[in-house]
């Protein structure tokens, strides 16, 4: 997804050997988060909130690999993260957001972040059943990817960077 929607999403950087990875760290902005190209439900996410940390999870993904999940109720095999990495900038919030579009419909769903976790776990928890200034700007951002992306059905997780909007992924069909 970074690749094709890049400009929607914060920056992102693949890479399929380690030391491109480990001189990449030199200049990381912290935390870091680290992606695997399969799950869902924030499995085989990981904030990497230092560059020992970090290091060590590059050796480990360039090495014997690490468990990567399709996530909860997928009957495709577990199979190792190995030979890549994803890494992308971390968005410091206190909410993540949910917009499901549904042909010409949409609902907003917000998940309260906790101050002792920074993690970006998103999902259909809390609606949002009234507008304010935010929702509107949060959906004419949503509006436009979804233009984009050309689908009359799916889900965006976002969150607000500043006074921009960023998308973190989409589930597509």
């Amino acid at each position: 997804q970074f690749r094709r929607w890049a400009h929607w999403m914060p920056e992102t950087s693949r890479f399929t050997a380690l030391e491109p990875a480990l001189a990449f760290l030199a200049d990381a902005p912290w935390p870091l988060v680290s992606k695997a190209d399969v799950g869902a439900s924030s499995v085989n996410v990981r904030i990497l909130a230092g560059r020992a940390e970090a290091e060590n999870h590059l050796r480990l993904l360039f090495g014997e690999g690490i468990p990567a999940h399709h996530g909860a109720g997928s009957k495709a095999p577990n199979t190792p993260q190995k030979g890549y990495a994803l890494l992308q900038r971390f968005i410091p919030h206190r909410i993540t957001w949910r917009v499901n579009a549904i042909g010409n419909a949409r609902a907003i769903f917000m998940r309260y972040c906790y101050a002792d976790r920074p993690v970006a776990q998103t999902g259909n928890v809390e609606p949002v059943m009234k507008l304010t200034d935010q929702h509107r700007s949060l959906l004419e951002f949503a509006n436009k990817v979804f233009a984009d992306i050309g689908t009359k059905w799916c889900a965006r997780d976002i969150l607000q960077d500043g006074a921009a909007w960023k998308m973190l992924e989409t589930s597509l069909a």
